[in-house]
């Protein structure tokens, strides 16, 4: 007869407890740290979605009151505008809301609320536009303090359009200034009329500058990248200052120069065909 180990079954009994005891345990663990993420997690919720009511005054860089700043919210129709001192209240949804502050002549800034309750801004002057230099016939100017007829072509808006020569950069983007193709070619030379026809025989092309050289074949031939910015006179004033070759408009060209600091290399490549690849069968007049 054989007789039992209650020695042995007691030790499997023992190492059994002690395993379900860790997996509790592990479990215990699990779902306290669960509880706490979430718990968390519902706090930051309940912060973002809290509104938070702002305030704040609004300046200039010397420190005077801006009255009329439009205060918007990003992505959002609800702002608000500044009183007669500057000063200004809005509630946003969130702290992760952002303001945007803009004033006529002044830069536009956007701030993000985060966890402020008070935002003083400091608006500062936007001189560029009031300031843009552009080139007459005696020198350069500021466009704001100049009173005769004239228009004004930047590299930017050349840069818009792809075109074989200045005159193409010019179509279209001058008050008073005519540019007609007269061939199909993509060589052919545009005739250009500033303020329309005014001799029936003699020459009516405008006279062309560039860089402060009067040039006699036109400016065809010039690469549009090359070109920093376009001027056009177009009045009596022109006349005054380079006698009667201008009666017919002046066209000043002002050509890109190398500036200092770091070195900058740009690369634009075209292909074109004067003569068609494919050439269809036409019919003739009496077919």
């Amino acid at each position: 007869m054989r007789i039992p180990n209650f020695f042995q079954t007691s030790t499997k009994a023992l190492c059994l407890e002690r395993q379900m005891f860790s997996i509790k345990l592990i479990l215990f663990l699990s779902f306290i740290i669960l509880l706490g993420i979430s718990n968390a997690a519902f706090s930051q919720g309940n912060q973002l979605n809290q509104k938070v009511s702002i305030t704040g005054n609004v300046s200039d860089n010397e420190g005077s009151p801006l009255p009329g700043v439009n205060i918007m919210i990003k992505g959002t129709s609800i702002g608000t505008v500044t009183d007669f001192d500057g000063k200004y209240n809005i509630t946003v949804e969130n702290s992760k809301s952002i303001l945007v502050f803009s004033f006529i002549g002044h830069i536009s800034k956007e701030i993000e609320v985060g966890n402020r309750t008070k935002i003083d801004v400091k608006l500062e002057a936007d001189v560029k536009g009031l300031d843009e230099v552009v080139v007459v016939g005696y020198g350069t100017e500021k466009k704001s303090d100049i009173t005769g007829a004239l228009s004004s072509v930047s590299s930017e808006e050349i840069k818009e359009m792809p075109v074989y020569n200045v005159n193409q950069a010019l179509q279209g983007r001058a008050a008073g200034v005519d540019i007609v193709n007269t061939g199909f070619s993509a060589n052919s030379t545009p005739m250009v009329r500033v303020r329309g026809t005014r001799s029936i025989k003699a020459n009516n092309d405008p006279m062309y500058i560039i860089d402060g050289i009067p040039v006699e074949a036109g400016i065809s031939e010039i690469n549009p990248m090359d070109v920093e910015s376009i001027e056009v006179l177009k009045d009596a004033s022109a006349t005054a200052i380079y006698g009667s070759r201008a009666a017919n408009g002046v066209i000043l060209i002002t050509t890109r120069r190398g500036q200092s600091g770091k070195i900058s290399v740009n690369y634009e490549g075209s292909v074109g065909f004067e003569t068609p690849l494919v050439k269809f069968p036409l019919t003739t007049g009496h077919e």
